[in-house]
């Protein structure tokens, strides 16, 4: 991420300058129960902004400079009430936009134009509609690392010279994985996201998937979970879970915190699994390894819950 030009609710305000050329809008959006709905919408003399999702046929993010009114649509249907993190990218130079929701949908196209900086910034300081369902929004310089595994600043990260917190981690230093032994560092990556919504940092907490000690991952992590329950369910050693998935409010938590946190992404040059506090943690999105859909997660917490009380 190049980095964060505004967020809503007082988070950053947009600064003066020229139009914007290219940049990166997302809205991370609840579950809704309307058929329709209109997620934002704000006017600044000639010129307006608003997104809108129809349950017939999706998202629409819609720009009028003047006479001129420019469509953004995303055919999701019904998919988008679930909610998720809806991105707008453009690029006046190319002339190239897309829309997308988390999850893998996306639609794109061309005769992108330069947003004007006026009508960003009156959204960001609170638009005139919004409902409530949209919990967040925001403005980027770049592409979004939102789906990203990222680990937090002090999440203890093991290494040939002991363990380490990830902040103190420089390329070329030697992490320990548990499927490659150990693996030199190629790159060391910071990032912002905020911490609310869809992106609330999730807490991994001791005894749980085999920590030490409390580790704190974005939601978009991948934790390796292995057992008996998996091998009985799934007929696999290991498998990967998304972290927001395995957030129940006691072995795993999302922590809610405004404004901006940081991250750290590690790139070893594969797909690797970091040993941290004992848990295992993906390095990469799109493993190998098998990644839960969010109904075969619910079964294999219940199972997990159930030996938990038999072992108590």
């Amino acid at each position: 991420m190049a980095g964060w030009l505004a967020l809503s609710d007082g988070g950053m305000a947009l600064g003066s300058g020229p139009d914007l050329e290219r940049g990166c809008l997302m809205f991370d959006l609840g579950p809704r129960q309307d058929a329709t709905t209109v997620l934002m919408e704000h006017g600044e003399g000639p010129d307006a902004l608003s997104l809108i999702h129809d349950a017939g046929f999706g998202l629409g993010l819609m720009l009028r400079r003047g006479a001129t009114l420019a469509r953004h649509m995303l055919p999701v249907g019904a998919q988008a009430a679930s909610g998720g993190l809806v991105q707008f990218r453009w690029d006046a130079a190319t002339g190239h936009w897309s829309l997308d929701l988390s999850g893998g949908a996306s639609a794109w196209g061309q005769g992108a134009q330069p947003l004007p900086r006026a009508l960003l910034a009156a959204v960001m300081a609170g638009p005139r509609l919004r409902s409530t369902t949209l919990r967040w929004f925001g403005l980027a310089e770049g592409a979004s690392v939102a789906t990203l595994p990222l680990i937090g600043p002090r999440t203890p990260i093991a290494t040939t010279k002991g363990t380490v917190t990830a902040a103190e981690l420089r390329p070329g230093d030697v992490v320990l994985t548990r499927d490659h032994g150990p693996r030199r560092l190629l790159s060391v990556q910071r990032h912002d996201l905020p911490g609310r919504g869809s992106l609330a940092p999730i807490r991994l907490r001791s005894p749980f998937f085999g920590a030490a000690c409390d580790v704190l991952v974005s939601a978009s992590q991948q934790v390796m979970l292995s057992g008996v329950e998996v091998e009985y369910l799934f007929g696999e050693d290991a498998v990967l879970v998304e972290a927001r998935h395995l957030a129940d409010g006691s072995c795993a938590v999302a922590e809610e915190v405004a404004g901006v946190l940081p991250w750290i992404a590690l790139d070893l040059g594969c797909e690797a699994t970091l040993l941290s506090g004992g848990c295992a943690l993906s390095t990469v999105r799109g493993a190998s390894m098998r990644t839960l859909a969010p109904f075969e997660i619910r079964a294999l917490q219940t199972m997990r819950r159930k030996s938990l009380r038999s072992a108590a």
